[in-house]
């Protein structure tokens, strides 16, 4: 029997460099493992039959290890969120191995019994046809992740009493996309750089996160979200590694008490953001349990996740079957995310509420509009926004104001988000260059 060629195993072999650290990935049973060369000897002895025979005084082992390092470079190994499993290369000649794949969104059967759980669960959860936009977002997203064209999707915001249900909602979700999740909280927040464990999931799931209720700190969130929505790549960096960056597929939840203190978390809805986040108001899913209620009334929540489980294939199914581009009625459809976000009206006006426009606005009211004496009337304000500023300064209300006004030109900004946000109270009118603002007191109870 002729010897086997040094360093040639007798059959294939799926081994790769990572040339960022010296380490080797081994297809080990389906799962690339990262190994070093002692563990790698042993399985490529057991596995492929190489012996301790030498050629040119070199081991059978180090002739492969010798073309492997030389043929088989990669510059990443990892998870990669919408990504198959295997090596894909980027315009540069860079070489990617994608050791995993999100289960089962990449061959399941189309034709499948309407799923009833989910239905039922989802009507309840997001009442009054809310469930008609959520299921439009689940569908286009999980059509793009089984495409792989990685379209921009944005953020729903779930909102609802404790124990409603949304939190069950995410980990369906979770379950549709392919079963990967990571909380992107704290890098979002800036408390660390680093998210090698984010790249690997589908959905990234932010609940009951830590409220606050600086303007600052929730617009810098809100500009995370913005990227994770509409940003195709994103730059990857684990500890000890150069950071790189990829094509990603994620889509961002996000679950919070519906308490005005709990809401604070979400970034100001300013023109920037508002087309890219939904609010969804919602109720107790309650009727959907029923049959996995006891003698006593509790839910088995193990037999309704293996509900859930059982019916994540029927469920993709009645997704993309039933909820198509076409079946978008038109003032629901968006060229660029396929369906309209849409604000409940209640959790809009509360976030408005907390918007520091808004609380600006009570400030003017407060030093300008509520009368001192009963021979104060003042039918509204007209002038520049430095006069505006110079007048709240002196006025009873001055220590607010200082709080509010924290960086240079901020009434001039704040007037112009209240004039497109309540243009009845405040308008602007530009002459010679100079912007004159007019503000008019805010309507009278009973409209008296």
């Amino acid at each position: 029997m002729a010897e086997p060629q040094a360093g040639k195993p007798s059959k294939k072999l799926e081994l790769y460099f990572d040339i960022r650290d010296g380490s080797y990935l081994y297809d080990l049973g389906g799962r690339f493992v990262q190994m070093g060369k002692s563990d790698l000897r042993v399985h490529l002895k057991k596995d492929h039959g190489l012996t301790d025979a030498t050629r040119d005084g070199i081991a059978e082992f180090d002739h492969l290890l010798y073309r492997i390092q030389k043929e088989k470079q990669i510059d990443f190994a990892g998870g990669l969120a919408g990504h198959r499993k295997g090596i894909f290369s980027d315009g540069s000649g860079r070489k990617f191995l994608v050791t995993e794949e999100a289960n089962g969104v990449f061959n399941f059967k189309l034709e499948m019994p309407k799923p009833k759980f989910f239905t039922d669960f989802i009507t309840e959860l997001l009442p009054n046809d809310q469930h008609e936009f959520f299921c439009h977002w689940l569908a286009i997203s999980l059509r793009s992740l089984c495409n792989g064209d990685f379209r921009p999707g944005q953020v729903p915001i779930l909102a609802g009493p404790a124990g409603c249900g949304k939190s069950l909602g995410q980990d369906i979700v979770t379950e549709i996309f392919g079963g990967r999740s990571a909380d992107p909280f704290r890098y979002m927040m800036e408390l660390t750089q680093f998210n090698k464990d984010l790249c690997g999931a589908e959905h990234w799931k932010i609940s009951d996160p830590p409220t606050t209720t600086d303007t600052r700190t929730r617009r810098a969130f809100g500009n995370q979200l913005k990227k994770a929505t509409v940003d195709r790549d994103f730059s990857i960096h684990a500890k000890g590694k150069d950071a790189l960056s990829l094509p990603l597929f994620r889509r961002v939840t996000i679950s919070v008490n519906d308490e005005p203190e709990n809401l604070a978390v979400c970034p100001p809805l300013d023109p920037s953001i508002e087309d890219k986040v939904f609010l969804f108001h919602c109720a107790y899913a309650l009727k959907c349990f029923a049959p996995f209620r006891d003698d006593k009334g509790e839910v088995d929540r193990k037999a309704v996740w293996q509900a859930v489980i059982g019916e994540i294939p029927a469920i993709r199914a009645w997704l993309l079957k039933n909820f198509t581009a076409k079946k978008i009625p038109s003032h629901m459809r968006d060229d660029r995310f396929g369906i309209k976000s849409w604000h409940h009206p209640d959790l809009l006006a509360e976030l408005q509420a907390l918007a520091p426009e808004t609380k600006f606005l009570q400030l003017i009211d407060d030093a300008l509009f509520t009368p001192k004496d009963e021979d104060t009337t003042i039918t509204k304000f007209e002038g520049k926004s430095s006069e505006l500023e110079k007048q709240l300064r002196n006025s009873d209300v001055k220590f607010e104001v200082d709080k509010i006004l924290r960086f240079v030109g901020a009434c001039g900004s704040y007037l112009g988000k209240l004039a497109k946000s309540q243009p009845k109270r405040v308008s602007k009118r530009v002459s010679a260059g100079y912007a004159t603002w007019t503000i008019n007191p805010p309507p009278k109870e009973n409209g008296k």
